[in-house]
């Protein structure tokens, strides 16, 4: 598969997937290339989940950098995401509960680790404000991502996603975590 389309090939064409997440490489040799950004509109306002997200980037530390970005307004936002859409090795992914495809957390740990074994890869999640994401985003997202049919704040977002991506991990390394 070419490297310039695989991410966006992997989000299309996938199928139900924990059977076939299997091991080719040790994880960490996998993992140590993979760069995710984290890339949110306005500003946490919970402890409580900063310690969340904490956490995640602490067990995911081994395996992925996870970059957290804030951007003041939507300007902004469109403008770090274009940024982002125009990195060669960069892939987008906009979270949008509405429009964008759910999967469950097998298909999204398949992806993910695909993501990885291609090697040299930068993943950009890119979550709106409170009125959502800019139109300009769409334009520039490879794809749209929902964590669920339900509509969360977007610092509640940023919580759910990083448990997906450590779920996604340990889906991989067979561990009792995701049962």
């Amino acid at each position: 598969m070419p490297r310039s389309c695989g991410f966006v090939a992997l989000w299309t064409a996938l199928e139900p997937a924990r059977a076939r997440c299997k091991r080719t490489r040790p994880l960490n040799s996998l993992c140590a290339r993979l760069h995710v950004t984290i890339l949110a509109q306005g500003k946490s306002k919970f402890q409580w989940i900063e310690e969340g997200f904490r956490e995640y980037t602490k067990r995911l530390a081994p395996f992925v950098t996870v970059e957290q970005v804030w951007v003041r307004d939507e300007e902004a936002l469109v403008k770090r995401t274009r940024q982002e859409r125009a990195s060669s090795s960069g892939q987008v992914v906009a979270l949008d509960a509405q429009r964008g495809k759910v999967y469950t957390s097998e298909e999204f740990a398949e992806v993910f680790m695909r993501q990885m074994e291609q090697g040299g890869s930068r993943v950009t999640f890119v979550i709106g404000g409170a009125s959502g994401l800019p139109q300009a985003v769409y334009q520039h997202a490879h794809e749209l991502l929902s964590l669920s049919t339900l509509t969360f704040t977007h610092q509640l977002a940023r919580l759910v996603l990083m448990e997906q991506i450590y779920r996604a991990i340990e889906i991989y390394n067979h561990t009792p975590y995701h049962k």
